[in-house]
């Protein structure tokens, strides 16, 4: 569990409970079972708000997402958020801003060292009807993310393009498949073959 003060006094402050996940990798059907079981468990739990620590949660992780066929499997993890937030009687909101293209970007945010997944997410769930969910951005906003210097905003450290600007001077994207897997191993195992994510959230004045 988190809270998270607010900078500078009188900023409300942020309470949630962390959920830090690694889905299996295997089978797509296999990983879409187990993401979906553990959407529900966090719903049921953001419900049941009263016997939580704190009422909201962020799911962050390599969540091993198969995004091979955007279109249809966007639209299926699109339809099961939709469905918590229609079927909580409006207690519950979803939010997982990288499945949106970031609006100053026209591709969406990639994770692994390649550049071709994004199987790193973060989600959010919480309620805000009492108004404990404030700052928390719904999926409808994330076509506004970035646009407030206060937040919210969402991207990736990008370290691919990086280190290819500073070792080579040229653009990782522009390299070839073979350039790629040459220059990715002089650093995707000593740094990391995934690149951290991250999510800015609103500042709000305990008066609004």
């Amino acid at each position: 569990s988190f809270k998270v003060k607010g900078k500078p006094p009188g900023y409300e402050p942020y309470c949630f409970m962390a959920v830090n996940a690694h889905l299996i990798y295997g089978k797509p059907d296999d990983r879409w079972r187990e993401f979906v079981a553990i959407m529900d468990w966090i719903r049921d739990r953001v419900v049941q708000q009263d016997k939580m620590y704190y009422p909201n949660f962020i799911l962050l992780g390599d969540l091993n997402l198969d995004y091979d066929k955007p279109e249809k499997d966007y639209s299926k993890m699109e339809d099961k958020m939709k469905s918590i937030d229609a079927g909580t009687a409006n207690e519950v909101h979803v939010n997982f801003p990288f499945l949106d293209v970031h609006p100053e970007e026209t591709e969406h945010f990639t994770s692994n060292v390649s550049l071709t997944q994004r199987y790193d997410q973060i989600g959010l769930f919480f309620r805000d009807e009492d108004g404990k969910g404030k700052g928390y951005p719904t999926y409808e906003e994330n076509g506004n993310m970035g646009k407030d210097e206060r937040g919210p905003d969402f991207g990736v450290f990008n370290f691919s393009e990086l280190f290819a600007r500073v070792l080579t001077g040229e653009s990782f994207k522009s390299m070839s498949n073979v350039q790629k897997r040459t220059f990715k191993r002089r650093y995707e195992h000593e740094v990391s073959d995934h690149m951290p994510i991250w999510l800015g959230l609103k500042m709000t004045k305990s008066d609004e």
